[in-house]
């Protein structure tokens, strides 16, 4: 992997809108449509307000090009002919304008400047009956004749094919995690010089150069016991009287598509919290390092269960053989959610719970429900494997209150309990040997520089 990514993009993409085109064709003929229009979708105004929220692109837009801010933008696509780009371009002394598309992507494109959206209704010269409509309907749109809105089966065709990335995709991919791990390290060394959790943030944003309202999602910059909110996006701007760890969640955008990486650090002299992120680490890459082609992502997440177990028994934080703590769910209070995750032009790339194309889902996990994966592991698929091991008050509670209380090292999880949490999480790509961890060696790369 090259820092820069000195890749032939141009015919990376080429390729990438072949095989979407040959996906599309497929999916069209099987639900009787001639085309698609796909809109990029709008920033809508607050309520009672005059200032629009942030732009979330179309994922279904991001898919088929890198424009992921360009609001008010139709793809018009019919297989056998050129696909349209319809680029809005207002004509607004307001704002800054939108500068005319170019890139290594464009020829790929027949692409029109329009100024308003109603203009692209007037050069569309379509049957509305056969045409599908994939995006929100909007004001804009409020009067189009449109009378296929985001069909379902047609949207299952595409979404569980999307987990299979293209090489373009994949290279996007790795581009992300590379200006990811950039921030991490500035994040990481603006916690050990003293920042608190909102200049930690802002230092992660000016090495990504990325604003706030760019990110994939809200990071996670979480300090001390806060490491135990699995959702953490507070940012406290006071310092800390007292360090003990670091948990940083946090992503990256590379034309459109996401980076989702998660470290977790131990402050001062060597810890039983350190040696347990430590051995986490490894539990999380043997568990990889055992990926093969259509493995069972649900068995996956149960080996790390039982690595888990492993370690709550090894760390004399339950005293219980490892065998009855997977019997009786205790990980379940230390780790609470899914190993990892689709990934791709969403943080949570959708269909993972798709049993085929046609849109059957696979039926929640008695014991995981929040899996958000449950399809087994293909080559070309992109994922996340982010085990964690968490001090949570509230599940603490639970298990202090069952029957197994009296098997838990009580002294020493409240010592751990002013750590948090940890979790690990690289992205990897399924390859016919089994997974290239991409995050790993975004990461090696970066410390070569």
């Amino acid at each position: 992997m090259e820092a820069q990514g000195s890749y032939d993009w141009q015919t990376l993409y080429q390729t990438h809108v072949a095989v979407l085109m040959e996906r599309l064709q497929k999916s069209l003929n099987e639900n009787k449509f001639d085309g698609v229009l796909i809109y990029s979708g709008t920033s809508p105004v607050a309520f009672r307000d005059d200032n629009n929220y942030p732009f979330k692109a179309n994922p279904h837009f991001k898919h088929w090009l890198p424009l992921p801010e360009q609001p008010g933008c139709m793809l018009w696509i019919t297989p056998g002919i050129k696909p349209t780009l319809f680029f809005l371009q207002p004509q607004d002394f307001w704002h800054a304008a939108p500068p005319e598309p170019e890139g290594f992507w464009i020829n790929e494109w027949d692409i029109k400047i329009v100024h308003t959206i109603s203009e692209v209704r007037q050069q569309l010269a379509i049957d509305w009956n056969k045409i599908a409509f994939i995006g929100e309907i909007t004001d804009d749109l409020f009067d189009w004749p449109v009378q296929h809105i985001n069909p379902k089966t047609l949207l299952a065709n595409l979404e569980y094919m999307r987990a299979y990335k293209t090489e373009y995709e994949q290279h996007c991919l790795k581009m992300a995690n590379i200006r990811a791990v950039k921030g991490h390290r500035a994040a990481y060394q603006a916690w050990c010089s003293g920042k608190t959790e909102f200049e930690t943030h802002c230092a992660y944003l000016l090495a990504c150069q990325l604003r706030e309202s760019q990110l994939p999602y809200d990071s996670i910059v979480a300090f001390n016991d806060h490491g135990a909110i699995l959702h953490y996006d507070h940012y406290q701007t006071c310092a800390s009287a007292e360090i003990n760890s670091f948990l940083l969640d946090a992503g990256a955008v590379y034309n459109g598509y996401i980076a989702d990486i998660t470290r977790t650090y131990c402050a001062g002299e060597s810890h039983v919290f350190g040696e347990l992120i430590q051995a986490l680490d490894l539990a999380q890459q043997k568990i990889i390092s055992e990926i093969k082609p259509g493995i069972s992502f649900v068995d996956l997440h149960e080996k790390m269960h039982e690595a888990i177990a492993v370690l709550l028994h090894q760390f004399e934080i339950v005293h219980l053989p490892v065998e009855q703590i997977m019997r009786d769910d205790i990980t379940q209070v230390f780790f609470p959610h899914g190993l990892g995750h689709l990934i791709g032009v969403q943080t949570h790339d959708i269909g993972g719970r798709q049993r085929d194309i046609s849109g059957e889902m696979l039926a929640t996990h008695s014991k995981h429900p929040f899996l958000r994966l449950l399809r087994p592991l293909d080559i070309n698929v992109a994922t996340t494997i982010e085990p964690g091991i968490y001090f949570i008050p509230m599940l603490l509670k639970r298990l202090h209150q069952s029957t197994h209380t009296k098997h838990i090292n009580w002294a020493l999880i409240d010592a751990l309990c002013s750590f948090g949490g940890i979790r690990i999480e690289d992205t990897i790509i399924i390859n016919e040997h089994g997974a290239e961890n991409i995050t790993r060696n975004a990461f090696k790369l970066m410390s070569e520089l």
